[in-house]
């Protein structure tokens, strides 16, 4: 009895031996995505002055807070680049905007 045991224990830790190296072999240990570093300021081709003429009230200055924004590519290729915008006209006056472009083939 103690050697089928001992078989049974040598038999499971070499089968989870094979998953573990398997696994190693076929799965990163970082996704792709983990990699790349999370950016922490508007990309340098954007202005921020074309991005507030882009928001409401359109023609009226104030000043454009960038709260977030996104760049999404895919492999036709295309380029949508947007941002969530804040423009503080007076105190009493805020708008909210969605501000998107994008480039490339859309077909």
């Amino acid at each position: 009895m103690p050697r089928i045991r001992a078989v049974l224990c040598i038999v499971t830790v070499t089968a989870l031996f094979a998953i573990c190296a398997a696994w190693t072999v076929a799965c990163p240990e970082d996704p792709p995505s983990a990699k790349k570093p999370v950016p922490n300021e508007l990309p340098r081709s954007w202005s921020l002055k074309g991005i507030a003429k882009e928001a409401p009230s359109y023609g009226v200055e104030g000043r454009v807070y960038v709260l977030a924004w996104q760049i999404r590519e895919d492999e036709r290729p295309l380029r949508v680049e947007s941002c969530l915008v804040l423009k503080v006209v007076d105190q009493n006056l805020h708008f909210v905007a969605f501000v998107s472009t994008s480039s490339g083939q859309t077909a």
